[in-house]
């Protein structure tokens, strides 16, 4: 079986590609991210947000929209493959490394997934390198440009009420669909510039979603079944919390290489994927820096916000991305008592970029910059400024909350990743 994967969240943004304003319009960012919540009184300290606050939230997010993390994660190294020792004209070494994922929900059974990440590492470091960790969809092969890496394989365990053991899941080379894929997202998107973060001195690791849950909703509902034994339909995790977890397992790995920094661990994801990079900073501390490009609704943008995808077209579209329970709030239209900018508050006092585009309606730059706005008095709780621009196109590398938005659609070019590498170089 054969699996094409898109990361345009749905072909109705073709219909939304009138410029966005550039300054902020729309309703705030509701309810004030200090104030009584969920019978938890105002925040007023760094330590009440983060004794008091920080879990409240997180259980909230869990019960009423991404679904609950496994009870127990850990992760078994297989045998580190050396692929290259001379990469990008002897700058780097590129590693595979096999990770096998065991999780469990309370008492339950450990379920096992192998994952494979991929990584290339500065040779001139004279001390541990800082790590850029990228989800994709992505073969590797074509990402780092090397032979000698997978080219976008796996094979999917099925449930056994399904009377299929496991299906095939290929994305070979380049097919026309992908060629096209390319097009539409960018070449930066498949190819980021690991040659000039190996040069500037990061290292670049990268997982793909294809290993633990397939980016397409059918198939994903079916391996989500799988890795959620222990908890009933309404309150197992959706795909977005799984590969937020598949983030943090990485990271589990990265913190252990000697020649990586792991006080200097940056994840970056696009659209869908950057989502679940919010996700995953949000509920791991070890992540150093975020960088959420487009993640539009359920990522940074305000699920309030009137302007771009709608919550309801986007969870019956794409059903397996969160909990059932919040897909049936949705279809009900029932309001959440939260918002987006929460999670971004999550991320406080740690440096976070939200990229956009002008021309991308669809993922809501407004809402995205007014929940950047709602979040900033949590930063301030630790003497941070947060976001310090008034408006979407004032790029302020510097800031805790950065906001990034240039001409053109859905997709990355390489204006964004010299504005990713720009934000990284001032906060690591």
């Amino acid at each position: 079986m054969i699996l094409a994967f898109s990361g345009c969240q749905h072909l109705g943004q073709l219909k939304n590609l009138t410029n966005v304003a550039l300054d902020p319009n729309g309703a705030p960012a509701q309810p004030a991210v200090l104030a009584e919540f969920e019978n938890d009184p105002v925040v007023t300290s760094a330590g009440g947000w983060r004794d008091r606050r920080v879990p409240i939230l997180r259980e909230t997010f869990q019960r009423d929209l991404y679904g609950y993390f496994p009870d127990e994660s850990e992760i078994v190294v297989g045998d580190v493959q050396l692929l290259d020792d001379n990469a990008y004209g002897g700058l780097a070494t590129i590693e595979l490394v096999p990770l096998t994922i065991r999780t469990r929900f309370g008492e339950g059974e450990w379920v096992e997934r192998t994952i494979r990440l991929a990584l290339a590492k500065p040779k001139a470091a004279t001390k541990p390198s800082p790590v850029i960790l990228k989800m994709s969809f992505c073969p590797f092969n074509e990402t780092f440009r090397h032979d000698g890496l997978p080219n976008g394989q796996a094979e999917i365990v099925l449930p056994e009420r399904t009377g299929k053991t496991n299906v095939s899941c290929v994305i070979k080379g380049f097919s026309p669909l992908e060629r096209l894929q390319s097009y539409a997202l960018g070449r930066y998107h498949v190819s980021p510039p690991i040659k000039e973060m190996i040069e500037r001195g990061y290292a670049y690791a990268e997982i793909n979603v294809l290993d633990y849950i397939v980016d397409a909703s059918n198939l994903g509902s079916l391996q989500l079944e799988l890795l959620s034994r222990g908890h009933n339909e309404d309150t197992s995790w959706g795909a977005l919390a799984a590969w937020a977890s598949q983030f943090s397992r990485a990271v589990d790995y990265l913190d252990t290489d000697e020649e990586l920094d792991a006080e200097r661990t940056a994840i970056y994801g696009h659209s869908r994927y950057a989502k679940a990079a919010l996700v995953a900073g949000a509920f791991d501390d070890r992540i150093d820096a975020v960088i959420a490009h487009q993640s539009g609704r359920g990522g940074a943008a305000l699920t309030r916000s009137v302007v771009g995808e709608p919550t309801s077209e986007m969870t019956a579209t794409y059903h397996d991305w969160f909990s059932t329970a919040y897909t049936k709030r949705t279809q009900n239209s029932k309001e959440l008592p939260f918002d987006q900018h929460q999670l971004i508050a999550l991320l406080a006092p740690r440096p976070v970029l939200l990229g956009n585009a002008r021309r991308d309606k669809w993922s809501d730059p407004n809402g995205a910059f007014r929940a950047a706005q709602g979040a900033n008095p949590a930063y301030e709780l630790f003497g941070s400024e947060g976001l310090t621009t008034e408006r979407l196109n004032e790029f302020d590398p510097d800031a805790d909350i950065a906001f990034w938005i240039r001409p053109g659609t859905h997709g990355e070019v390489k204006e964004d990743w010299s504005a990713f590498l720009e934000f990284l170089d001032a906060h690591f």
